[in-house]
């Protein structure tokens, strides 16, 4: 990978990261502190999985770039899953549809069961990258 799509990646990551502390800490003065809350869960994947891409190497090979991709979107999706639910869980406002319509403790199992999918794509990706 070049040094310049690294310093993109890692950039993503680090901009993603302030923007998750900046909502947590403005949250609880806003007036639908859920919003913010929920916002920060998505920015929390996002910063997950653009580290994940700044980390883990390129490859020129077009099957393991698709799996680089979809195991960067599987951790990002799992830190989001995992995220609302545990704030979900803890008692604090968050603002999801799930939530909104009651079904959050009905679909406890989402996020481990997104957690275990980026484990299997880490695998696939790890797999097709070759060792090393």
């Amino acid at each position: 990978m070049s040094t310049t799509a690294r310093r993109v990646w890692t950039g993503l990551s680090a901009f993603a990261s302030i923007e998750v502390v900046g909502l947590a800490l403005l949250a609880p003065g806003y007036p639908e502190p859920g919003k913010l809350y929920a916002i920060g869960c998505l920015s929390a994947g996002f910063a997950l999985a653009s580290g994940f891409l700044a980390y883990y190497p390129a490859s020129r090979a077009f099957n393991t770039q698709v799996c680089r991709y979809a195991f960067a979107a599987s951790a990002g999706l799992a830190a989001y899953a995992v995220a609302a639910w545990a704030l979900w869980a803890a008692g604090v406002p968050i603002d999801i549809g799930t939530v909104r319509d009651g079904q959050m403790a009905r679909h406890f199992w989402l996020g481990p069961a997104v957690l275990a999918w980026a484990v299997v794509a880490w695998v696939i990706y790890r797999k097709s990258a070759g060792p090393g």
